[in-house]
């Protein structure tokens, strides 16, 4: 749950951060500089897992009322 939320911009930082992203660091780095990528059983298992999670939104604001139609249409990946 993310209090006070205004701008569409702020919705999407709040989903990147309900969003369970595993590849960080090394990991990460093999990916990009390497070329290595997860299993097809680990792929699966990571888009399951984020399939379920959901982020909600706080709308407490007048701004946030007159900006709520883009903000329920910002990306949920």
């Amino acid at each position: 749950m993310a209090p006070y939320c205004e701008t569409v911009d702020q919705v999407r930082e709040v989903v990147a951060a309900a969003k369970w992203r595993p590849l960080k660091g090394e990991a990460a780095e093999r990916v990009v500089q390497n070329g290595e990528h997860v299993s097809d059983a680990t792929r699966s298992y990571l888009e399951d897992r984020n399939k379920n999670s959901i982020a909600i939104i706080g709308i407490e604001s007048e701004a946030a009322v007159n900006n709520l139609e883009s903000m329920l249409g910002a990306p949920g990946e």
